[in-house]
């Protein structure tokens, strides 16, 4: 594509539309196609890279479902010589229900001048900025997508070639080296346990769950309270029965407060950042009535870690149920120090937020094989695609740690990221 330049007898167009592809066309110009209301057919317009900034405002707006209203000048195109649409100038309509981009939003110092492109009112969205950002991302969501509606249907996510190359590549290397692990299925058959107290906010049953197509109450029926009975049903089979559980990232207190049920005899330390969570699991502790038995303990994990030395805390086993990113390879490495029992899961396994700690695993790549291979993971649509970079990655933290690490598999109907780091190292004294 070859653009002449604009002329002071340009025409000029102005239209407002819903993202429906993008594509960067030549390094400097990315091309969107965008429905306007009542086309069957979309409408391409082209975004200068070098202005973008400048047309929308400092931050980037062009995501797939995001309604925006654009305006600029025509231009020839040389090669096809078509009139080709340049913007010069774009606002934002509707966010798109992408979290990243609502995340982005959420920085912006002037936030409150978007409160409709979140399809809310003011005062509303004023008072939902005061709550964990969790709440505010489900309310945002559950506005753009409608309480109870499917969400709008996306592409498949698009496999990178290069991506591609480093898992095949980092796949075969590894392969010479030592054997790539495939996890052992080790799903239980157990019946469902009846919870007499549902572990979510009240009247918040029937939002929409940040996995976007459950409810928060279908989320926790059929998969959270499966996941924390699998963790509970592995500890069984520990050599020796534990006595003080850490759990690490724990949140509400899903899976402390079933520890606590099953063994009787055991303590356990929920430690977690976000203080609204701790409050919430000390609620729902003293509802099930194993209130005397579990600390929440609010603390970055980084800083517990530094900190273990000088509490009075005796670890025997720690689990991690979706431990975010980093979070899980810390949780290892402090299991590892300990030397004790471990069940960790990992989860959003792009997260790098625990710096200057360095996973032991990133021995084995460089930096961009890192974000390489954790991308793939996150392509939930190409399952055997995410599933090969999953069990490479926990190949590799377990080759880190050595032969006392195993890798489980449990049901992925539960879980999609459904690959355990299990240890079972201490004994019956």
């Amino acid at each position: 594509m070859a653009l002449t330049p604009r002329s002071p007898t340009s025409s000029t167009f102005s239209l407002q539309g819903k993202i429906l592809r993008k594509k960067k066309v030549i390094p400097n110009l990315l091309r969107l196609n965008i429905q306007c209301i009542g086309d069957e057919h979309t409408t391409p317009i082209h975004i200068p890279l070098d202005k973008s900034d400048e047309i929308c405002n400092g931050f980037n707006i062009f995501y797939l479902e995001a309604v925006i209203q654009v305006s600029g000048y025509l231009a020839s195109d040389d090669v096809t010589n078509e009139d080709v649409r340049i913007v010069e100038n774009c606002q934002l309509i509707t966010c798109a229900p992408n979290i990243k981009m609502i995340k982005d939003m959420l920085l912006l110092p002037n936030i409150m001048d978007y409160a409709s492109c979140f399809n809310m009112e003011s005062k509303h969205f004023q008072e939902l900025l005061n709550k964990p950002q969790k709440t505010i991302l489900h309310e945002i969501l559950s506005s753009l997508n409608g309480v109870g509606k499917a969400p709008p249907r996306q592409r498949l996510a698009r496999l990178k070639y290069p991506d591609m190359q480093v898992l095949q590549n980092k796949e075969q290397e590894i392969a010479n080296k030592w054997t790539l692990c495939q996890p052992c299925d080790t799903s239980f058959h157990f019946e469902p346990r009846k919870q007499s107290v549902s572990n979510i906010p009240d009247g918040s049953e029937d939002s929409i769950s940040h996995h976007h197509k459950l409810t928060r109450g279908q989320y926790l029926e059929n998969k959270k309270n499966n996941q924390t009975l699998w963790f509970v049903e592995r500890m069984k089979q520990f050599q020796s029965r534990p006595k003080c559980v850490l759990d690490v990232g724990g949140g509400r207190g899903d899976l402390a407060v079933q520890i606590a049920l099953e063994f009787r005899g055991a303590t356990v330390i929920a430690v977690d950042c976000n203080r609204s969570s701790i409050e919430a699991g000390k609620v729902y502790a003293r509802q099930c009535g194993v209130e005397d038995r579990i600390e929440f303990v609010e603390m970055n994990f980084s800083q517990y870690v530094d900190e273990y030395s000088t509490l009075q805390h005796e670890i025997d086993c720690i689990v991690a149920l979706h431990a975010c990113g980093d979070l899980s390879d810390m949780a290892l490495s402090l299991a590892h120090s300990i030397g004790c029992n471990f069940i960790i899961c990992p989860c959003c396994y792009t997260k790098r937020y625990l710096a200057p700690f360095v996973p032991h695993w990133h021995q084995y790549c460089t930096e961009d094989e890192v974000d390489s291979l954790t991308r793939l993971v996150e392509l939930d649509d190409r399952r055997e695609v995410s599933k090969r970079a999953m069990v490479l990655i926990n190949s590799m933290r377990r080759s880190a740690f050595g032969d006392s690490v195993r890798l489980e598999e449990f049901d992925c109907k539960i879980s999609r990221r459904n690959i355990a780091l299990v240890g079972d190292i201490l004994t019956e004294s």
